[in-house]
């Protein structure tokens, strides 16, 4: 009888347990057996190549799947045993980058576990054709570098004499550098800062430029003004640029610098010293060409008076008749005759006669009949008086006509 009891238990609590577990089949509900987990569900990862090992613990069958961002390539993510083997190169960018790894079972289970990698260093790298260095010639010319880097940059140290296409940018690029031909015999060289994240790290190229082989020639290399003044030309022949400087501040130049072959005018003042005076102007190209002009300005000089001359039968008893010329590079003030009855060598404190520019009959008048006088002529200018190297002595007729004068009275 109790066996027959016990069987018949057996048989319901069998029957029920069918039963049960069709009903929760029916509803949806897992069960409780079947398990997924893992051990970490954030996995940060330094900035260098890096693996990692996930364990996943499970009772029943799972795959995964990988969305991760942008760039990041070198992320590799496996089956292991145990779990996941997480694979990564280094990040070289300046972004940190991010994954999610999805771990779900066929019965619907998901475990999600987020994968970050740190950003990299700043990166930043300046290279030219020449190592750190770009050489151009006298002439000028374009030479390329390139930036390698992983950020944002600023280049700074541009001189006068080039250019560059670009003076900012982002990540790996080429600069182009346009260089002007050089107009001295000096090499000059300039260096490039280019500077990633304002300042974060800096790399340099130097600019460099050969000097140029200059030629220059000038003529004349002696010049002779007058002392009225005036001014004569200087051809300077360079192919560079030059500079002019003079020695003494009389003279004057039409320019004091240039560049290639030009033409410059030296220049006098006026210069009313009987003596002559001298300059140099020095013309200069780089740093050895040099060339010197002379500039000699003449001393002035007094009118120059040419023989006084006594027109023949033109002696009255109370004039005379004489001719001579006055030339100067100066204006006459004043000329005419000077004479004396007592002095054999007559200036202008004695007595004159201002004759203006009529110079060819002057009529010596007002003399007394019978009288010898010494005249000469002289001429005046703002550099003095100079006079005739002659004398000319004349001896005017007597008071009483002889038989063989002039019928007609003189009136004077």
């Amino acid at each position: 009888m109790k066996k027959s009891l016990y069987l018949i238990t057996y048989i319901v609590c069998v029957v029920s347990l069918i039963t049960a577990c069709n009903s929760e089949e029916e509803k949806g509900v897992i069960p409780m057996a079947e398990k997924l987990r893992v051990t970490e569900t954030s996995i940060p990862l330094p900035k260098e190549a890096s693996q990692k090992t996930l364990a996943v613990e499970s009772n029943c069958a799972w795959d995964f799947a990988v969305d991760k961002s942008d760039g990041w390539t070198g992320l590799t993510v496996q089956k292991a045993d145990g779990g996941l083997s997480i694979q990564t190169d280094a990040n070289t960018t300046r972004s940190s980058r991010q994954a999610t790894i999805t771990i779900s079972s066929k019965s619907g289970i998901t475990r999600k576990v987020q994968v970050t990698q740190a950003r990299g260093d700043v990166l930043l790298e300046v290279q030219g054709s020449e190592g750190k260095m770009l050489t151009f010639f006298f002439s000028g010319g374009k030479h390329e570098f390139t930036i390698t880097s992983n950020t944002t940059w600023q280049i700074t140290g541009v001189a006068d004499w080039f250019t560059i296409d670009k003076s900012s940018g982002s990540g790996t690029d080429k600069v182009e550098v346009t260089v002007n031909e050089i107009q001295t015999d000096v090499a000059r060289n300039a260096t490039l800062v280019v500077s990633a994240e304002n300042g974060a790290k800096t790399d340099n190229i130097i600019i460099q430029q050969q000097g140029k082989v200059i030629e220059l020639s000038v003529s004349p290399l002696a010049l002779t003004l007058p002392a009225a003044g005036g001014s004569k030309d200087v051809q300077i022949t360079c192919n560079a640029d030059w500079t002019v400087s003079v020695s003494n501040e009389w003279v004057s130049l039409s320019e004091v610098s240039g560049s290639q072959n030009k033409v410059i005018s030296v220049t006098a003042p006026v210069y009313k010293i009987q003596s002559s005076r001298s300059a140099t102007v020095t013309i200069v190209s780089g740093s050895k060409e040099q060339r010197t002009v002379t500039i000699t300005q003449e001393a002035a000089e007094l009118p120059i008076i040419s023989l006084l001359t006594l027109i023949g039968n033109s002696v009255g008893r109370h004039e005379a008749t004489m001719s001579f010329s006055v030339s100067s590079e100066f204006a006459i003030t004043a000329c005419g005759l000077c004479y004396s009855e007592t002095s054999a060598m007559p200036t202008v404190d004695d007595n004159t006669l201002l004759t203006g520019s009529n110079t060819s009959a002057v009529v010596l008048s007002g003399l007394e009949a019978g009288v010898t006088y010494y005249v000469r002529a002289f001429a005046t200018s703002d550099i003095g008086t100079t006079y005739s190297d002659n004398v000319v002595t004349v001896t005017t007729l007597g008071t009483e006509p002889g038989s063989d004068d002039n019928p007609f009275p003189n009136p004077r």
